[in-house]
């Protein structure tokens, strides 16, 4: 009894273990050196900018927080996608530093559509290694934006069903 007891405890801790999800990691999830070309990758996929597309600049949340959110244009093989950029301070002007994509003291979130209109977002899924920060900030007078903050990213997007992209961007936003 006991030798059977303890091949059934062994077979269960192997089927267990066999149906973790093991942690996935893109290939262009890494590191981004200072550099004064724009980077916008998408799993490895090089995409250039095409336009600023919107920004709300700083609107009011019902914690009194304020949210920064912009959204850019992007294509690659002749397919248009879209990345948006959010974040989440305590006043109307963003600031350089590091900002959080983890669950538990989020205060930045980027979004992924890509070319076929499915929706991918940091907020889907871990964002163990991932690094979100504004390295610098301009105010603008142009009537259209009111900052432009320079940001390097490197994080996970996932859609509903789980699957992941790795994204780096290295490139100015509106807000």
């Amino acid at each position: 009894m006991g030798k059977i007891l303890s091949i059934l405890i062994i077979a269960l801790f192997a089927l267990s273990s066999c149906s973790k999800k093991p942690d996935v990691k893109p290939i262009d999830h890494c590191a981004i050196e200072n550099n004064s070309l724009a980077i916008i990758k998408v799993d490895n996929v090089v995409y250039s900018k095409v336009a600023d597309m919107y920004a709300t600049g700083a609107e009011k949340r019902n914690d009194n927080k304020i949210l920064h959110s912009s959204s850019f244009n992007i294509i690659a093989n002749r397919e248009q996608s879209m990345v948006s950029v959010s974040l989440i301070s305590n006043s109307k002007n963003i600031g350089s530093g590091i900002y959080s994509l983890e669950a538990e003291k989020e205060n930045s979130t980027v979004t992924f559509a890509d070319a076929q209109g499915v929706k991918w977002s940091s907020k889907n899924g871990h964002q163990k290694g991932s690094a979100f920060e504004v390295i610098n900030v301009e105010t603008l007078n142009d009537g259209n934006y009111y900052q432009k903050a320079t940001v390097k990213i490197s994080c996970f997007v996932y859609n509903q069903t789980g699957a992941v992209k790795g994204i780096t961007l290295y490139t100015d936003i509106k807000y």
